[in-house]
């Protein structure tokens, strides 16, 4: 508990420390924005060494003049001690006019994120992480007030145990793990004119009226936290054969609407190299989601009828009953020791009551207190082995019940929810790769074991883990849960 304390009291410390720094228009850490460098100072204000972040991870140690000094390898740091401090100066003039460029072709031209990452992948510029422009790093440039030449910090926090509210440190209800949360804008720390814009607060006003415009009718097409609802069972498995980016959901409203109203959505899957990036990166090929889909249960369903067909369902009882027999010895031998161990301390309990007077109490009592703590110890461990005992599976009962299952799976599938279908899929489904030049594509498919390809059991079968296919077809939601399955 103190060394908690020590800690909170510590990062209210620090808190303080970092607003004072930022009112001050000094940089408190990390890469600076693109098109911006960072130049080290010390306390006397005199210029040590200008450091400009590369695409590859390494830096360079430009002097003052802007004449490059040395290179640093990736993951190293410019050596300066705790009293120098970094503020933002503009970076090469290429730089600068990619920023300007961005936000010229955003407000004055009227192209969305995805236009304006294609163009800039169509003429070669290498994005500030390297490789291609996407969306989400355009959209961070174009809502970033930094380019105007004001300082701006606490957008984000992923604090532990306080955040900045009115530019003091205030203690967090709960841990928000290691989530990085967006704080009020009313709580952003502003320090204007700290160094020089790019563009003008005009410009950026512009640029987030036109986003708040386009935010009214317009669903972004990049991800966010909507993974679990998706109703795509195979984001994330197919693989572009041209680029190499995986293929994501890409829905599609059509111009007429439902009896009731909605509007018509088609579903399908698209390259997330075109989707994000542009033509410059993929060329535009959509697949509708339910026909490759329904293609994969179709021939998994192939695969479990030649399974039942061909000797599967001797290689799933020898399997189970490894399982359930497998068990037996060891905890019936357990659970008679833990029996006999129960009923000796409690003999012994027994024999000091009877034998209890008042010139031995004492000795008894503290006696007793250990013969109890040590039944407790393996008490639990007994009421769980006992518990389990009673629980008797019936091998052609359960035989009968995966078998019906097998056999309609396609129903189970179609019944389930969204994720029980997405695990079931992929649990049997190994790759996918689509080439959207060519319209065609190869898949993988994970095939259940014939009872010729695996020798005859003679020690106690240990089940795969992860998303077996074999296991799967007897998984929660498909089966009604069983011990050991």
């Amino acid at each position: 508990w103190q060394a908690r304390q020590e800690l909170k009291d510590l990062s209210k410390v620090v808190i303080r420390g970092q607003v004072s720094k930022s009112e001050g228009g000094w940089w408190l850490g990390g890469v600076p924005p693109y098109g911006y460098d960072l130049a080290y100072y010390d306390t006397s204000g005199r210029f040590l060494a200008a450091v400009r972040s590369m695409p590859d991870g390494t830096k360079e140690i430009r002097k003052q003049d802007g004449e490059l000094d040395r290179i640093l390898a990736p993951g190293d740091s410019l050596t300066v001690s705790k009293s120098d401090r970094a503020r933002l100066i503009l970076s090469s003039d290429d730089r600068v006019a990619v920023i300007r460029n961005i936000f010229f072709w955003y407000i004055s031209e009227g192209l969305g994120y995805k236009s304006i990452a294609d163009r800039l992948n169509r003429e070669n510029v290498v994005s500030p992480k390297g490789g291609r422009w996407s969306m989400t790093t355009v959209r961070e440039i174009v809502i970033n007030p930094i380019y105007t030449g004001d300082m701006v910090w606490n957008r984000r926090s992923m604090a532990k145990f306080h955040r900045i509210e009115g530019k003091r440190a205030v203690a967090k209800s709960k841990y928000d793990g290691r989530a990085i949360l967006e704080n009020d804008p009313a709580d952003w720390i502003i320090t204007k004119n700290t160094h020089p814009p790019i563009v003008s607060r005009h410009e950026l006003s512009a640029a987030r009226a036109r986003q708040k415009e386009r935010s009214k009718n317009y669903r972004r097409n990049y991800r966010r936290g909507r993974g679990a609802k998706s109703p795509y069972l195979l984001t994330g498995l197919i693989k572009c054969a041209r680029c190499g980016h995986n293929w994501q959901g890409y829905t599609k409203q059509a111009g007429r609407k439902n009896d009731d109203g909605s509007v018509i959505k088609n579903y399908y899957y698209a390259c997330g190299g075109y989707v994000t990036k542009g033509n410059s990166v993929c060329q535009k090929s959509l697949i509708q989601s339910d026909a490759i889909e329904n293609m994969l249960i179709d021939e998994i369903g192939l695969n479990l009828d030649e399974f039942i067909n061909e000797g599967g369902d001797e290689l799933l009882r020898k399997v189970l009953t490894e399982i359930v027999s497998g068990d037996v010895p060891s905890s019936s031998a357990e659970l008679s020791e833990l029996r006999l161990k129960k009923s000796a301390i409690e003999s012994k309990i027994n024999n000091i009551l009877d034998n209890i007077t008042e010139a031995n109490r004492e000795f008894a009592d503290k006696r007793i207190t250990d013969l109890k703590r040590e039944l407790y110890d393996f008490l639990p461990r007994l009421e769980e082995l006992e518990a389990a005992s009673e629980n008797h599976i019936d091998i052609d009962e359960l035989m009968l019940s995966v078998r019906d299952y097998m056999k309609r799976f396609k129903e189970i599938v179609q019944t389930g929810t969204v994720d029980e279908k997405r695990t079931f899929l992929r649990a049997f489904t190994h790759s996918i790769e689509l080439d959207p030049e060519t319209g065609e594509g190869n898949v993988e498919i994970l095939s259940l074991p014939r009872l010729t390809d695996v020798p005859m059991l003679t020690t106690r079968y240990e089940p795969p883990t992860g998303n077996s296919s074999l296991l799967m077809v007897a998984e929660e939601g498909f089966e009604p849960p069983t011990r050991g399955l």
